[in-house]
């Protein structure tokens, strides 16, 4: 049975919105690298979300989804993935600082 998997219109912004940041703020040269960071990114969590270990929310970030994975994007850098399970509908997705942040706010 393969298993449905949507993302929050949030989500596509945020996705979207981060390769024109990567771009601008000189992460990548190119644009075309900064799609492809975030394709991968997408392709990470659309091939792991079914076989990673789901891990229950915090109450502080169970607004976002129930549970949530991991998913490191880089040796440096990992993004929290947080959804729902019965069709998996991603709801927020987010680097460690900004979910640091989030908690401490």
């Amino acid at each position: 049975m393969e298993t449905k998997i949507a993302y929050s219109p949030s989500v596509v912004d945020s996705l979207n919105n981060l390769i024109d940041i990567l771009f601008h703020e000189n992460y990548f040269s190119y644009i075309e690298n900064a799609f492809d960071y975030v394709e991968n990114i997408k392709n990470e969590i659309e091939n792991n979300i079914t076989t990673l270990k789901h891990h229950k929310s915090p109450i502080e970030l169970s607004r976002y989804g129930k549970y949530y994975i991991r998913i490191k994007s880089t040796k440096r850098t990992s993004w929290y993935v947080f959804f729902n399970k019965k069709i998996i509908f991603i709801l927020f997705a987010t680097s460690p600082i900004i979910m640091f942040r989030m908690l401490l706010s």
